[in-house]
């Protein structure tokens, strides 16, 4: 059932087709769960009618606004940033308008679609600053995540409070190298 609802969400993602979604669903063997409503219902979805994919997510929209799909889709995103070379634009905007409020720990990738969106006036060095900022704090909030919720399976994501942020630390250049001045003036030891 568990593996069900995770297919259903990939759909409304995006993630995977429709038709790959029913096809999947046709060679599971679900048929002994048959007498559960929710499976009957899922299998008796007419796949092949006109905006199928549109109706399915009409239809089974009660299972996309619970906080479990809010809290899978939030793993699904940060994976994504943490291993794009370049960040999608479009989870970064349902990350600002739609989740960050819910769920705190990711207002700061909120505003980081702020940061990607005036991208065109950003010298070159400064999106590729960027984009790194965006995979490492991903990378970084996945652990804290993973690290919090694998032990406790029954906490809830918009209970999590993410610590300080690992930033990699950088050595302080070294002091520039004084060379001490020529004795002799640059025009004598031309002639």
């Amino acid at each position: 059932m568990e593996l069900l609802i995770e297919r259903m969400y990939q759909v409304a993602l995006g993630i995977i087709s429709l038709k790959t979604f029913e096809c999947w669903l046709y060679r599971q063997a679900l048929a002994v769960h048959m007498d559960d409503e929710f499976i009957l219902e899922v299998f008796s979805f007419n796949y092949n009618q006109k905006r199928a994919c549109r109706t399915f997510l009409h239809h089974f929209r009660s299972l996309f606004t619970t906080p479990h799909y809010n809290e899978w889709k939030i793993g699904i995103y940060l994976n994504q940033l943490a291993g794009r070379k370049e960040p999608s634009e479009e989870i970064l905007h349902e990350i600002n308008y739609t989740l960050s409020e819910e769920y705190p720990f990711l207002t700061n990738h909120g505003y980081f679609y702020y940061a990607f969106a005036e991208d065109n006036m950003m010298p070159s060095h400064s999106q590729e600053a960027l984009q790194e900022d965006i995979r490492s704090e991903a990378a970084d909030l996945l652990a804290q995540l993973q690290e919090a919720l694998i032990p406790n399976p029954g906490m809830h994501m918009r209970d999590f409070e993410p610590g300080p942020v690992q930033k990699e630390e950088h050595p302080e250049p070294a002091a520039p190298v004084k060379v001490p001045a020529p004795t002799h003036p640059w025009w004598k030891i031309c002639k």
